[in-house]
């Protein structure tokens, strides 16, 4: 009798969801659907419509119409990510002039 709750009890500790289980990278299959999903999430960013992101954007969303899922879900992803960076070198003034170069 205590063998079957043995194993129970040990396939319930093997089971749980530890913290080793959330460093685990998620793996998402390149479907029809999740190029939908991706490109829907670009449309809602602002900075969708600046460079690079626009041009990421339509050729992710233009190979995975023609079925190229994979490669199409990567140009979508760097899209997002290009959309989601802050524009820091627009932003940031010059330095003075004479100062270029210098390291200390």
């Amino acid at each position: 009798m205590r063998r079957p709750l043995h194993l129970l009890v040990i396939a319930a500790v093997t089971s749980a969801a530890g913290p080793t289980a959330e460093s685990m990278p998620r793996i998402l299959d390149a479907t029809p659907e999740y190029c939908h999903s991706l490109a829907g999430r670009l449309a809602t960013l602002p900075a969708a419509r600046l460079e690079p992101s626009r041009s990421l954007g339509e050729q992710g969303v233009k190979l995975c119409g023609e079925g190229h899922l994979r490669i199409g879900v990567a140009k979508l992803r760097r899209a997002l990510r290009a959309a989601q960076e802050p524009r820091s070198s627009a932003s940031a003034p010059d330095p003075p002039s004479g100062t270029r170069g210098v390291t200390r």
